[in-house]
C-alpha cells in the first residue's frame, strides 16, 4: 500500500472512542465522586486530575468500522475493502480493547485519462496543461487526487479570465475492468448554448487607510500608475509607490486568481496593516470587466512593546549549583519612514548566580530595520549569478517577497570575573520564504568586532583559549552567511520534522585579494591590521546542520530526537575560530549530564575539578545526538527518559591539550549521558526539570580503565537542570 502510514493516520481519525489517558486518572474519578466533599485537595483532584472512564459502546465501534470501510472504498480506491473489529478483554484491569482489522484488498489503478471541454478555449487551455494533472496513469484511484485535479483545473481557468468558473462544472466518469480504470474529465458549459464568460480587469481602487466604522470618510482621491488611491488622512500612511509595487495585476489584463492571491500576500507583508481584503465587483457599464477594491486596514498602534522572562538551573556537582534568570523587552515601530519599514529594538539580559554571587552575565542589544523589498545591493552577492541563472523562478519570487534587513547589535558576556567579551556587529541581509515550509536568511555584508578582557590569566593555561579570546575583526563584504530552515508538511500528524542548515565565511574577500596580490608581487605575507591591541582579521569557514523530529505513538506518548553537526575551519594565518563563534556542549539545551561548556574538547579531561574553577571549554567542531521518550502523567505533568551523546573538538592540534583535535578516532571520545525528567505543561508554558548522569566519558576513566564509568558509578554525580520549554 502506498503511503501506508498516512492511510493509518486517516483511518485513526474515524475512531469515536478513545482510551483514557491514565488509569490513575480513572481511579481518582471513582475515589472522588462525592461532590459534597469540600476539602480543597479533593476538589483539586476532581477538577484537574480525575477523568471519567470511557465506557465501551459497541454501536460506536461498529459505526467506526463502517465509516472506515466507506472511506476506503469511495475515497481511496479500495473498492473491495472490509473492516472488522475485535474486542479484547483485560479482566485484570477491567478494560476492553478494540482492534480494527482492515482487509484492504487490491487497489484500483488508473489505466488512462482523457480531457474534454465543450468550450473550445477551455479545452485548449486544458489540453496544453494536461501534463500537470494529478491523475497519472498507473497511480491508485483516489478521490483526494480527483479533488486536487478539480482544484488545479479551476485555478487554471480562473487564472485565464474565467473568474466565475467553479468546480461544479467539472465532471468525472470512468469505466473499470481487471482493477484498471479509464477516466474521463468533462468540463461542462453553463448551459448547452452558452459558454463560460471571460473577464478583464477594470478599475483598481486602493483604500490606503480604511476604517470599517467610517467607510465613507475619505478626504482625497489620486490616480497613480492606473491605480486610484483613496485616503482618509491628509498624508498617506504608506507611500503609494510602495503599495503599487506590491500589486501584481493591472488594468486591461485578463483576470488572474494567482496574481490576486500574490497581491494579497505581498500587501499582507506590509507591517502597518492589520489585515487586507480584495473585493471584486462586475462593472455595471461593461459586464465583461471586473473592478477591484483593495482595502487596507491599519493597525491601531504604530508602536508595540513585548517582554518576557526566562529561568534555568543546573548543577556542576553535588555541592555546586547554578541558578539563572533573565528578561527581555522589545519595542517595534511598524512604519518608521512611511514606506512600511519595520524597526525593532530589543534588549535582553540573563545572569547566572553561584554561591549568591553573579557567575555569568549576558547582555544583548539589537536594532534592526526591515524594508519590504530587496535593495539592489544583492546583485553584488557571490550567489547572485547562480541564483538568477540557475533558479530564475526563485529569483523572481525573491524580488517579490524578500525583505531587506539592516542591523546594529551589541553583545556583552562576562564569566565569573575571569573574562569579558564585547561584540559589536553591523550587517545587511535579506529574509524570504521560497515556499510555505521554507525560510531563508542571507547576510551579505557584515562587520563584527570582538574584543575580550582577561582578568584571571591563571585559569587559561591552554593557549587555544587565549588565542580564541584575542581581538578579532570579522568581515563579509560580498557574502557572510546563509541559513535555510525547512519544516515538514503539517498534514502528517504522527511524524513531524524540521531542518536547519547554514554556512558562514569571514575574511574570504580579504584572503582572496591578499592571495592575488601575493601572486603578482611575489610576497608571502598575510595582511594584518596595524592596531595596538593586536586585533586579527578573522578568517574561517563555518557550517552547521540540525535535524529534529517527533514521532507520536499516541496522544499520550511520543519519541523526539535531534542530530547536530557543526564544524569550523580556520584558514590563512588563523589557527582557531574566535571564541564567540565556537561550539560548546553541555547544559540544559545540550548534553544534560554535563554543565554548560563543561565537556571537551575531545579527550581533554574535565577542568571543573574544584568549586573555584570555571567552565569555558569550546571547540571548532561539534557532534551531538539526543533522543527522548515523552509520556503523559496525571494532571499537567509529563515524564521523559532521554539519552544525550556528543562532544566538541579542535580543528588544529594543540600541544597543551592532549587528544583535543578531531581525528578518525573521534567516535571513541563521544560522551554519553542518559537521564530522566519531569515537565509541567500548561500549554502556553512548559516548565522542565531534567537529571542527567555521566555514563561514558570522552577519556579513559582511571578507575575502570575504559571510557565507561562502571555500573557502580552510573548514578553518581547527577546533573540537575531546570528550564522553560522542551530542550529540542
Amino acid at each position: 500500500i502506498d503511503n501506508k502510514s498516512y492511510l493509518y493516520e486517516e483511518l485513526e481519525g474515524f475512531i469515536k472512542q478513545k482510551r483514557n489517558r491514565n488509569r490513575i486518572n480513572v481511579y481518582a474519578y471513582f475515589k472522588n465522586q462525592d461532590t459534597s466533599d469540600t476539602l480543597w485537595h479533593n476538589r483539586f483532584i476532581r477538577k484537574y486530575v480525575a477523568e471519567e472512564p470511557n465506557i465501551l459502546d459497541e454501536e460506536l465501534v461498529r459505526s467506526t468500522s463502517l465509516e472506515m470501510e466507506d472511506f476506503l472504498r469511495n475515497k481511496r480506491g479500495f473498492y473491495n475493502a472490509r473492516v472488522e473489529y475485535k474486542l479484547i478483554y483485560h479482566p485484570r484491569f477491567r478494560e476492553i480493547g478494540v482492534d480494527y482489522l482492515v482487509y484492504a484488498g487490491k487497489r484500483h489503478r488508473i489505466r488512462s485519462v482523457q480531457f474534454y471541454a465543450e468550450d473550445s478555449i477551455l479545452n485548449s487551455l486544458m489540453q496544453n496543461a494536461k501534463d500537470e494533472s494529478f491523475l497519472v496513469e498507473g497511480d491508485p484511484v483516489s478521490s483526494l487526487s480527483y479533488e486536487y485535479e478539480r482544484t488545479r483545473l479551476t485555478n487554471l481557468f480562473q487564472n485565464n479570465g474565467y473568474s466565475q468558473f467553479i468546480p461544479n462544472y467539472i465532471e468525472l466518469t470512468g469505466d473499470s475492468s481487471n482493477y484498471q480504470v479509464d477516466l474521463k474529465i468533462n468540463v461542462l458549459n453553463v448551459n448547452p448554448e452558452v459558454g463560460h464568460p471571460r473577464f478583464t480587469t477594470g478599475k483598481i481602487n486602493v483604500f490606503t487607510d480604511f476604517n470599517p466604522g467610517k467607510a465613507s470618510d475619505s478626504t482625497a482621491t489620486e490616480t497613480i500608475d492606473s491605480l486610484q488611491f483613496i485616503r482618509r488622512f491628509i498624508n498617506y500612511l504608506v507611500k503609494p509607490e510602495v503599495i503599487s509595487s506590491k500589486i501584481s495585476f493591472k488594468q486591461g489584463e485578463l483576470t488572474n486568481k494567482y496574481k490576486q492571491q500574490e497581491t494579497y500576500n505581498r500587501l499582507s507583508q506590509l507591517s502597518p496593516y492589520k489585515f487586507v481584503m480584495i473585493r471584486p465587483s462586475i462593472d455595471s457599464s461593461d459586464l465583461q470587466k471586473i473592478n477591484y477594491d483593495l482595502i487596507l486596514v491599519p493597525k491601531p498602534k504604530l508602536w508595540e512593546i513585548e517582554y518576557g522572562l526566562e529561568l534555568n538551573y543546573t548543577t556542576f556537582n553535588q555541592n555546586d549549583q547554578l541558578f539563572g534568570f533573565g528578561g527581555n523587552i522589545s519595542i517595534e515601530n511598524n512604519n518608521l519612514f512611511g514606506g512600511a519599514e519595520r524597526y525593532v529594538s530589543s534588549l535582553s539580559a540573563n545572569s547566572d548566580i553561584r554561591y549568591l554571587d553573579l557567575y555569568e552575565i549576558f547582555i544583548t542589544n539589537s536594532n534592526s530595520i526591515f524594508i519590504p523589498k530587496p535593495i539592489n545591493w544583492h546583485k553584488y552577492s557571490a550567489f547572485y549569478p547562480v541564483f538568477r541563472l540557475a533558479l530564475p523562478r526563485q529569483y523572481t519570487r525573491f524580488k517579490q517577497y524578500a525583505q531587506t534587513r539592516t542591523s546594529l547589535n551589541a553583545y556583552y558576556h562576562s564569566l565569573a570575573e575571569t573574562f569579558d567579551i564585547l561584540t559589536v556587529n553591523t550587517s545587511l541581509g535579506y529574509q524570504y520564504r521560497p515556499g510555505e515550509q521554507t525560510l531563508v536568511y542571507l547576510d551579505q555584508f557584515t562587520i563584527d568586532y570582538h574584543t575580550a578582557t582577561i582578568y584571571d590569566t591563571t585559569l587559561f593555561n591552554e593557549p587555544y583559549i587565549k588565542n580564541s579570546l584575542s581581538p578579532y575583526l570579522l568581515t563579509g563584504f560580498l557574502f557572510d552567511d546563509l541559513t535555510i530552515a525547512i519544516t515538514s508538511n503539517t498534514k502528517y500528524r504522527k511524524f513531524s520534522w524540521n531542518i536547519s542548515a547554514g554556512i558562514e565565511f569571514s575574511g574570504l574577500e580579504v584572503f582572496l585579494f591578499n592571495k592575488l596580490y601575493n601572486q603578482i608581487s611575489g610576497d608571502q605575507d598575510y595582511w594584518t591590521l596595524k592596531l595596538n591591541d593586536g586585533t586579527k582579521l578573522a578568517k574561517y569557514f563555518k557550517t552547521q546542520f540540525e535535524y529534529r523530529n517527533r514521532l507520536a505513538f499516541s496522544s499520550q506518548s511520543s519519541l523526539a530526537s535531534r542530530l547536530f553537526i557543526g564544524f569550523g575551519i580556520p584558514y590563512g594565518d588563523n589557527s582557531i575560530l574566535p571564541y564567540s563563534k565556537q561550539f560548546y556542549a553541555g547544559g540544559t539545551q545540550s548534553i544534560r549530564a554535563w554543565p554548560t561548556r563543561g565537556l571537551g574538547p575531545g579527550g581533554h579531561e574535565d577542568v571543573i575539578l574544584s568549586e573555584d574553577q570555571v567552565a569555558f571549554q569550546k571547540g571548532d567542531i561539534k557532534l551531538e545526538a539526543n533522543i527522548e521518550y515523552r509520556f503523559d502523567l496525571p494532571w499537567y505533568f509529563e515524564g521523559a527518559i532521554f539519552v544525550d551523546a556528543g562532544n566538541i573538538w579542535l580543528y588544529n592540534e594543540d600541544e597543551n591539550l592532549k587528544d583535543a583535535r578531531f581525528t578518525k578516532n573521534f567516535y571513541k571520545q563521544i560522551a554519553v549521558g542518559p537521564g530522566y525528567g519531569l515537565r509541567l505543561n500548561f500549554g502556553f508554558l512548559i516548565v522542565r526539570f531534567d537529571i542527567g548522569y555521566k555514563w561514558r566519558m570522552p577519556y579513559i576513566v582511571e578507575e575502570t580503565n575504559s571510557y565507561w564509568v562502571g555500573r557502580s558509578n552510573y548514578l553518581r554525580d547527577p546533573n540537575l537542570t531546570f528550564g522553560l520549554d522542551y530542550s529540542f
